[in-house]
């Protein structure tokens, strides 16, 4: 800090109209970035709500992660010193991989099915990850304990998520089967409810303290919220079957 190193941080600055017209043009890139894949599946009728809604979900999350790192970054440029919230932990825990993600897709139909240009994409998304994941746990010390259960939990199911593009290259040349795929995305998909739960739980321990945050704090808990709950409708068929066989196998 400029003033010393005892200088009270400055309060967030409050959401101004350039902040929505940065949001929409945010929204604006992300969803014309996917509108083609949309076009052809509803011409086509093979898209149902079901399909619909967590790819929505998915989006808006890259939109708001775009939205949040702009103006986590115009604070930085302009090195002003805030409170760090942990929504501001979240978007910049997830922003990076998220908008890496929104990149690759667009070059993934041009080599798909090249297993060498298939184990480079999944090497970079680990790279991606590997940092994310780095840059979360170093953060969470700096967070309430009621935080921290939620954002270690964030934290594993990064950990995850990692180990899915490790095992990704092994699975497209035949090393592994999808089974270990599946146990992965099993786990992610109860990693998430637990995520859910905890999160919810802080914004109710948050509220009995009176703990007012910042409103870009609560942009990063709708990332946090909308990511779990989109990634819940994408594995939970295969998390309540790895479960239901669990249950079979340990009682039956």
């Amino acid at each position: 800090m400029s003033s010393g190193e005892n200088a009270k941080p400055d309060r967030f600055p409050p959401p101004q109209i350039s902040d929505l017209l940065v949001l929409t043009l945010c929204a604006s890139v992300v969803f014309g970035f996917n509108a083609p894949s949309y076009q052809d599946a509803l011409k086509l009728y093979t898209i149902g709500w079901r399909d619909l809604l967590p790819n929505l979900l998915d989006e808006s999350v890259t939109a708001l992660c775009l939205f949040g790192l702009i103006v986590l970054s115009r604070q930085a440029i302009r090195r002003a010193t805030y409170p760090v919230a942990p929504g501001h932990v979240v978007l910049l825990a997830m922003g990076p991989f998220v908008i890496f993600g929104l990149v690759l897709g667009v070059f993934r139909p041009f080599y798909s099915g090249r297993s060498v240009l298939q184990a480079i994409d999944s090497g970079l998304c680990a790279i991606v990850l590997a940092a994310s994941l780095v840059y979360l746990l170093i953060a969470i010390r700096r967070l309430e304990w009621w935080w921290r259960v939620s954002l270690y939990l964030l934290a594993s199911m990064i950990a995850m998520y990692l180990l899915e593009c490790a095992l990704d290259p092994a699975i497209n040349v035949g090393l592994i089967g999808y089974l270990y795929r599946r146990n992965i995305l099993a786990a992610i998909g109860s990693v998430d409810a637990l995520i859910v739960l905890s999160a919810c739980a802080a914004v109710a321990i948050d509220l009995r303290h009176r703990i007012r945050r910042d409103w870009l704090h609560y942009v990063g808990l709708v990332v946090l919220l909308s990511h779990t709950s989109a990634a819940m409708m994408h594995w939970g068929r295969i998390t309540l079957r790895v479960w239901q066989g669990l249950y079979d196998r340990v009682f039956f």
